[in-house]
């Protein structure tokens, strides 16, 4: 039997790995915000990436959406928030599950937890016992959102850092109006119907591949890459040579990987397949500033930084006396160290 699977909204919160959840009190007013988004209710979660060993953090992954609810994915199970009135959201539950990373997958009434890494020791999810190296997905029924409850888990050889659910043609305006007719180019036909549909399946083919083309269209791909990554401020650091080793954004660490791929960067979002507990704890306390950021600068010979403006770290290298602003535009700024 054939699935009716429809399309999920799944939202990734990258910051809220390095990042200390807000206070209830939260002034979203005043905080950085993209020209398109606006902060309205706060559902509290004080949670920290800093100080807090594996198996006691519980700090946020991604967030899921279906209807009127939020799931709040952690590093220690995840929560349901209650989204019906935006200005007031309300926790409804907070099933523990004592693993990470915590991304989640939700569709009508299933929830997928994704496990990544292998623990020493047997832990718990949603009571159930998780046997020492075990990795992979958990799946909830969320038909009370209330009291959800563990009813599978599926161990995977490398386990499970983010999932995705595939849509269904079901999903759309466009795929409910062509399912039919691609289930017709199943029943065998002849003479002129078969051509028909020959000629229907090739246009459908040469649609798809249009709609493709256009979304990795050099232009498009361009503008996106400017919009989220530190494009100029790559090429700027090229034609000045300001060294091997950077002190980067935590998601720009891939893409400075692969337009310089001889130059060292402090970090990526390979997050724990290749980084320790120690190294991200100290990129986090690095950045928000709970720590003197100098001795970590010097420590790994950092020769310039690469990080968004407007935020606690850019102001502390806009004053410290041993670090300048060489670059800026819109996305970047770089930082060489004071002559």
């Amino acid at each position: 039997m054939r699935s009716r699977i429809r399309w999920f909204v799944l939202l990734v919160s990258v910051l809220a790995l390095m990042a200390s959840a807000l206070p209830a009190s939260a002034d979203h007013a005043t905080r950085p915000a993209t020209r398109n988004i606006h902060a309205k209710g706060h559902s509290p979660h004080p949670a920290t990436f800093l100080g807090e060993p594996d198996g006691v953090r519980h700090v946020n992954s991604d967030i899921a959406f279906w209807g009127n609810l939020a799931f709040d994915g952690n590093y220690d199970g995840w929560r349901v928030i209650d989204i019906s009135d935006p200005d007031n959201p309300t926790e409804l539950a907070h099933p523990s599950c004592n693993g990470d990373q915590g991304d989640l997958v939700v569709w009508e009434n299933i929830l997928v937890r994704s496990w990544n890494s292998k623990k020493s020791v047997a832990r718990l999810c949603d009571g159930q016992t998780v046997p020492a190296g075990w990795e992979g997905v958990h799946v909830f029924d969320i038909s009370n959102p209330t009291d959800p409850s563990l009813v599978a888990s599926v161990e995977l050889p490398c386990g499970s850092h983010t999932a995705t659910l595939a849509p269904d043609l079901a999903a759309s305006r466009f795929g409910r109006w062509a399912e039919p007719k691609l289930d017709a180019l199943t029943v065998p036909r002849e003479g002129r119907l078969l051509l028909a549909h020959l000629a229907l399946a090739a246009g459908l083919v040469m649609l798809g591949v249009g709609v493709a083309l256009a979304r990795v269209a050099p232009p498009v791909q361009a503008a996106a890459e400017e919009a989220g990554f530190p494009v100029h401020a790559v090429a700027w650091l090229e034609s000045e040579d300001m060294g091997d080793r950077s002190f980067n954004r935590y998601e720009w660490g891939g893409y400075l990987i692969h337009e310089r791929p001889d130059r060292l960067v402090f970090i990526d979002g390979r997050a724990q397949d290749v980084y320790t507990d120690e190294q991200l704890t100290l990129y986090a306390a690095t950045i928000s500033v709970q720590i003197d950021p100098q001795p970590v600068l010097d420590r790994y010979r950092i020769d310039h930084v690469v990080f968004f403006p407007d935020n606690a770290f850019a102001a502390w290298l806009d004053a410290s006396f041993d670090w300048e602003r060489a670059y800026a535009d819109s996305v970047a700024v770089v930082w060489v160290r004071s002559p």
